[in-house]
Formats: C-alpha cells, sequence, structure tokens
C-alpha cells in the first residue's frame, strides 16, 4: 500500500473542508470576529492580480475584528513574500500579520502594527518562506475602537537572500556564541540539543529564530528570551507609548504610600520623567507630614531598573545598594550617578520603609526590592515575588533580532544572592495589596513612635 505524504493530505483536506476543521480559515477572504463581535467588514478584488483589492475591517468597543485571505501557492518557496498596499489608513489599534504553515506547524510568521495615519504605496510588510510550507495566512486585524482601510493591495514576491548565504546558521552560531560565552545557564545546555537545533542550509531567518528561543527554554532560567525584528520595534513603541508615572497617596498621618510601577523605556527623557515622578511623589508627600514610607512594588512587573532606583535614591542613597553577580564570580555594583533635570529631595535613608511586593512584582521590581534588602529601618510585606530576580544583557544580533540572556543574579548590600523568589518578612494574606498596607502601616507607626523591629 502506498502511503500518500502528509502534506499533500493536509493540502486537499484544505480544498474540501476550508482548513476549518484544522482550526485554519477557508482559502481566499473569509471573517472572524472575537469578543463583543460588533464587527464591520468588506473585503474586494484578488491581492495575486494587479492592485484592485481592497480590505476594510471596523471594530467597535470591546471586539476583535479581522479580515483574512488564505492561499495555498507554492510559487513562493524560499522566497520573500511581500504585501503591498497603494493606500492605508489606520485609526486606532490595528495590525497586518502574515502566517505560514506546514500541515499545523507554524514556519513563518511577521506582524506589524499601524497607529492612527495614513501610508501611501509601501511595502506593509514581508515574509520569508522556507522551502516547504502548505498554507499562506494574510490577516488584518482592528481591535477597540480601531478601523483599518487598505487599498490597492496586492502579494508579491522576491528572491531571498537569506537561505543563498547561509543568514540563518550565522545567526544561529552569533547567538549561540553569546549564549556560550554570557548565559548564566549554559551549563544547563546539552551539547547534543545545541548542535541537533542548528538550522539547515536552506533554513530561513524566522526558523534560526525558532531554533535560537527552543535553546532558550531549554536554559530553563525563564528569564531569557529572544525578540524579532518586528517585536523590536513593538516593544520600542509600547515602551513611548504606554508609559506610567509613580502615584502617591497618605495611608495614615505621618505614612505615605509610593506605588511604583514598571517602566520599559531606554529613552533618556522618558527615564528622566519617569524618576522624577517619583521624586515628585517623594517631595509632595513630605509636603503632606510624611514622616515613613511605603513603597509599593506589588504590581512591578519590571522592565528597566535605573530610572526606578534613581527615583528612589533618597530613601536608598546612591551606592552600595545592590549588585550584579556574574556567573565567573564577579560582581558589578549598582551605582545611581543622578542625571541633569532630577528633581531635587532631602534625603530620607534614616525613614522607616516598609516595601510592599506580590506575585506580580517581577524582574526590575525585584531589584528594587532588592535594593532595600539590609537597609536600616526597613521591612517587606505582602507575597513572594515571581522569581526572576536576575538581570538581562541585551545583544543585538546580525539580523535585527535582540536576544536577551540573563547573566547574573541579585545581590543585596549585604552580599546575599537571590536569583528566584523574594519572600518578604511578614507574608500577608489577603486580596490584593490592601492587607499588605495595612500590615506595613502598623509596623511604620510603630516605628514612628521608636518601638519598631526589623
Amino acid at each position: 500500500m502506498s502511503r500518500v505524504p502528509l502534506a499533500f493530505v493536509f493540502v486537499i483536506c484544505c480544498i474540501v473542508a476550508g482548513c476549518n476543521l484544522a482550526g485554519f480559515p477557508p482559502l481566499g477572504w473569509s471573517t472572524r470576529g472575537e469578543g463583543a463581535q460588533d464587527c464591520r467588514f468588506d473585503h474586494q478584488g484578488n491581492p495575486l492580480v494587479g492592485e484592485s483589492a481592497t480590505v476594510l475591517v471596523d471594530a467597535k468597543s470591546g471586539s476583535t475584528c479581522r479580515v483574512v485571505y488564505a492561499l495555498n501557492s507554492q510559487d513562493y518557496a524560499s522566497k520573500t513574500l511581500s504585501l503591498s498596499a497603494r493606500h492605508l489608513i489606520s485609526e486606532g489599534a490595528s495590525f497586518v500579520q502574515l502566517r505560514a504553515f506546514d500541515g499545523k506547524k507554524t514556519v513563518g510568521r511577521a506582524t506589524r502594527r499601524f497607529e492612527s495615519g495614513a501610508l501611501s504605496s509601501e511595502v506593509l510588510i514581508q515574509m520569508e518562506l522556507p522551502k516547504s510550507y502548505d498554507l499562506v495566512v494574510v490577516s488584518f486585524v482592528a481591535e477597540k475602537e480601531a478601523r483599518l482601510e487598505v487599498k490597492g493591495l496586492r502579494v508579491e514576491s522576491a528572491e531571498s537572500n537569506s537561505a543563498r548565504d547561509g543568514q540563518a546558521q550565522a545567526i544561529y552560531a552569533e547567538a549561540m556564541g553569546l549564549i556560550k560565552a554570557h548565559a548564566l545557564a549554559y551549563d544547563a545546555l546539552d551539547p547534543d540539543l545545541i548542535e541537533a537545533g542548528r538550522p539547515a542550509s536552506d533554513a530561513t531567518l524566522w526558523q534560526a529564530r525558532s531554533a535560537i528561543k527552543t535553546l532558550l527554554r531549554e536554559l530553563g532560567d525563564g528569564h531569557s528570551f529572544l525578540n524579532s525584528p518586528d517585536g523590536v520595534e513593538e516593544a520600542e513603541r509600547i515602551s513611548k507609548a504606554e508609559m506610567q508615572h509613580a502615584t502617591w497617596r497618605m495611608l495614615r498621618p505621618g505614612i505615605a504610600v509610593i506605588h511604583v510601577p514598571m517602566f520599559r523605556g531606554t529613552d533618556d527623557e522618558l527615564k528622566r520623567v519617569f524618576a522624577n515622578s517619583i521624586r515628585e511623589a517623594l517631595r509632595s508627600g513630605l509636603e503632606a507630614g510624611a514622616k515613613a514610607w511605603i513603597v509599593d512594588l506589588s504590581g512591578n512587573r519590571g522592565g528597566n531598573m535605573w530610572p526606578m532606583l534613581d527615583g528612589l535614591s533618597p530613601l536608598l542613597g546612591a551606592e552600595g545598594v545592590g549588585s550584579f553577580r556574574y556567573r565567573d564570580g564577579s560582581s558589578s555594583p549598582w551605582t545611581l550617578k543622578g542625571h541633569e533635570g532630577i528633581i531635587d529631595v532631602p534625603d530620607l535613608r534614616s525613614a522607616p520603609v516598609a516595601v510592599v511586593t506580590s506575585g506580580r512584582t517581577a524582574s526590575s521590581g525585584e531589584a528594587v526590592a532588592v535594593a532595600f534588602r539590609g537597609r536600616p529601618l526597613t521591612r517587606s510585606f505582602g507575597a513572594p515575588t515571581s522569581g526572576y530576580s536576575t538581570s538581562n544583557t541585551t545583544y543585538k544580533l546580525a539580523d535585527g533580532s535582540r536576544l536577551y540572556l540573563t547573566t547574573a543574579v541579585f545581590e543585596d548590600r549585604n552580599g546575599n544572592r537571590y536569583g528566584g523568589k523574594l519572600v518578604p518578612d511578614q507574608v500577608t494574606q489577603g486580596v490584593g495589596a490592601e492587607a499588605s498596607f495595612g500590615a506595613a502601616g502598623d509596623w511604620l507607626d510603630a516605628c514612628l513612635r521608636g518601638e519598631c523591629h526589623e
């Protein structure tokens, strides 16, 4: 009995059943709504022929709406597939995504997000296709009161250089060199697994990145990751669009709460603005009569630790607040130098401080918690943290990806090393941070009476 290749069976099933049984869209145009499903769709023409195709996706509040075009042409194997448009208008949060499948396995993916505005006559998105694939899916998505309109849509292809030039293997080798030289948990990697994951000579860059991500998971540190070029662009956009300022409030007479959110930006001006929001909270608390402080890290998911520490340095001091400890035993101290334009706040190092954490406190949020460990008149409350009290170093790869490697553990001012969850001095019960604030407030009240214990 002869055997029929699995990929061939998959394509036949897609043609007959429209891929719905496998969870894939049918060939050609289709629509899908999620959430409130208050969507308006329109699609016309064939993007494979000329420039006559148009797409409209209009989503109301609470909805995610998408128009999908699926094709199974094999004309693009080992080529770069481009999606171009004569004109694009976006209002709100929208994006275009390309995905390629070999059977049920994803073998290629690219995403580009759009803010409100218009584009004319340009390539919207590109994806390098592997030698073997069954289906390409193009998605036009609008979310939460957004509208996306594309005119003159067309699909084109060009010869790909990466497979011919061995770029996939080069990127994999570049990443492996960095992992071997710097990764804290490199010894956890099986050499056979490293070799088995090496991409084939005709692999795409996406396949090389997937192989790198597999090895990063095998490191087991839970903190190392790879961001593709489009992911890097999206992360930078989010870091500028979603910055939260620190806030404060008086909990009780003499006791102020400083809520320190996460901060993901790298822009110098944004870092200054964020650090100053903490400084402004401290200064306002002082003016309102605060003599003791609760530093709330319960919702801090991490990001860039330095603006957080710069803002809190009146409580912490500028030197000796912690360090990074590397796998070779060397260390790098955390020194807070301050920056031009930072608001001046009186020295608060002798003030009692309670630090509140939760299971959401992660990464750089945990670094801030470590910086308070060993500080006089300081006690921590709440729940154990996420367990990412490790430092990542960023490396830019030749293809524009960024490799974030866990290279060190956090060490407090007394030389105690971490690397996992931080358990507070006093674990508090209850939903949310309010129970922790109550316990912290009681302790700080005792401190203000000269009766607190650390």
